[in-house]
C-alpha cells in the first residue's frame, strides 16, 4: 500500500501548541507517555540521550523507546495528523493526539523520527528540518522503507515482535533551560509506580532513573483508600500515611498524588479539605490511582474536576482518611511546645 505522508493542521495552531509547555522536563515526558500507552504488555525501555551542549546543528536530544507497538508508515501518517487518530482507550495517559508532536517543536526545530512496528520488519524514517518554523502544512511525499544499513545501530537488531521508535531533535531552542538532575528527579517522581514495578525502564545518558522513594513513618498506621466505585466506569483506590520529609531525596508536596495508568498527573490534592495550619497534616502523603477519569492535555490535572462524580470522590476519600487525619492532628498537638516550655528550656 502506498502511503503519502501529509501533515494535517493549520500551522498557526501547531506552533501555538508547541509553545504550550512550562519546561523541558514537561515536554520530554510527553515523548515518554506515548510509548507507555502502547506498550501492549511488553517491558518498555526508554532512553533519553542529551547532547544539547554539542557543536554543529544546535545540539541534539534523542528519545528512543523499545517495546510495545511501535509505528509503520501508516502510523507515522497518523502521527502527522494533529488532533486526530485512532481512539485512545480510557486507561491511556494521552487522549488528544497532539502532545508528542508539540513537544518536539517546543524542544527544537529539526525532527527526525525512525520507527518499526511490532510484527513487521520494515524500518521507516520521517524527517522535517523546519518542524517548529514552517508556517504552512506540508506534504512529505511517498513513504519508503529504509535499508537497515542506513539506520542507527539501535534499530538494526530489533526483534520482529517488538516495536521501536527513535525521535531525534536538533536545533534545540537556546532559551530553554536544561538541567539533567532536575529532569531525573521529575521522571523519578512522575513515573514512580511504573519504574518500581519494572514495567518501564527509563535511562538518561545510559544511567537508569530510580523510582522516587517516599519514606513513611512507622509510628503512624497507613490507611487504605477504596476501592471506590463511582459509576460511569470510574473507580479510585490508594493509600495514605505520614511522610518523613527529612528523609526525602528531594522535596515534594504533601497531600494525595493522583495517578493515571501508573503516571503522576497532579500532586498536593486535598479535595477541598482545609489542611492549612493543621500542624502534622502537612506530612500527610498518599497515592490515589484513578481509572476512567480524563487528564487534561498537559497532564497537570483532570478535566473531570468539578463534576458531581469528582465531588463524590472527594467526600468518600475524606471519609477513608479520617483515622489518619485524626492521628496526625493528635500527633501535632502532642508535639506542640508552649512559650513557657521554650522559655524554661532557654534558661536551662
Amino acid at each position: 500500500m502506498t502511503v503519502v505522508w501529509k501533515e494535517q493542521i493549520t500551522r498557526g495552531a501547531a506552533i501555538a501548541l508547541m509553545a504550550n509547555f512550562t519546561s523541558v522536563a514537561d515536554a520530554l515526558k510527553e515523548l515518554v507517555d506515548n510509548p507507555i500507552d502502547y506498550r501492549q504488555g511488553q517491558k518498555l525501555i526508554v532512553d533519553i540521550v542529551d547532547k544539547h551542549r554539542g557543536k554543529g546543528r544546535g545540539g541534539l536530544v534523542v528519545v528512543e523507546s523499545d517495546g510495545g507497538r511501535g509505528m509503520d508508515a501508516e502510523g507515522i501518517n497518523t502521527w502527522l495528523n494533529w488532533g486526530e487518530g485512532e481512539r485512545h482507550s480510557d486507561d491511556h495517559i494521552g487522549r488528544y493526539h497532539q502532545g508528542g508532536k508539540a513537544a518536539c517543536g517546543f524542544l527544537g526545530s529539526h525532527v527526525r523520527l525512525w520507527a518499526k512496528k511490532a510484527g513487521r520488519p520494515e524500518i521507516w524514517c520521517f524527517e522535517d528540518r523546519e518542524w517548529s518554523r514552517r508556517t504552512a502544512a506540508h506534504t512529505f511525499g511517498v513513504a519508503t522503507p529504509v535499508p537497515p544499513s542506513q539506520c542507527p545501530d539501535t534499530l538494526r537488531s530489533v526483534p520482529l515482535d517488538r516495536g521501536h521508535v527513535r525521535i531525534e531533535i536538533r536545533g534545540l531552542q537556546k532559551e530553554r533551560r536544561w538541567n539533567i538532575q532536575t529532569l531525573r528527579n521529575d521522571l523519578s517522581n512522575t513515573y514512580r509506580n511504573l519504574l518500581a514495578t519494572g514495567d518501564v525502564v527509563i535511562r538518561i545518558n545510559d544511567e537508569s532513573v530510580d523510582p522516587m522513594n517516599i519514606p513513611l513513618s512507622t509510628a503512624v498506621d497507613q490507611v487504605v483508600i477504596g476501592p471506590i466505585p463511582l459509576g460511569q466506569g470510574r473507580t479510585a483506590r490508594g493509600w495514605a500515611g505520614r511522610m518523613m520529609r527529612s528523609e526525602m531525596e528531594f522535596p515534594i508536596k504533601g497531600g494525595l498524588r493522583l495517578i493515571q495508568n501508573g503516571r503522576l498527573i497532579c500532586q498536593g490534592e486535598w479535595f477541598g479539605y482545609n489542611h492549612e495550619g493543621k500542624g502534622a497534616l502537612a506530612s500527610l502523603i498518599g497515592e490515589l490511582h484513578l481509572a476512567g477519569f480524563k487528564p487534561n492535555p498537559n497532564k497537570t490535572d483532570f478535566v473531570d474536576r468539578g463534576d458531581i462524580v469528582w465531588e463524590n470522590l472527594g467526600a468518600l476519600v475524606e471519609s477513608d482518611l479520617k483515622p489518619l487525619i485524626s492521628e496526625l492532628r493528635k500527633s501535632g498537638e502532642d508535639g506542640r511546645v508552649s512559650k513557657d516550655e521554650k522559655r524554661r528550656a532557654s534558661e536551662v
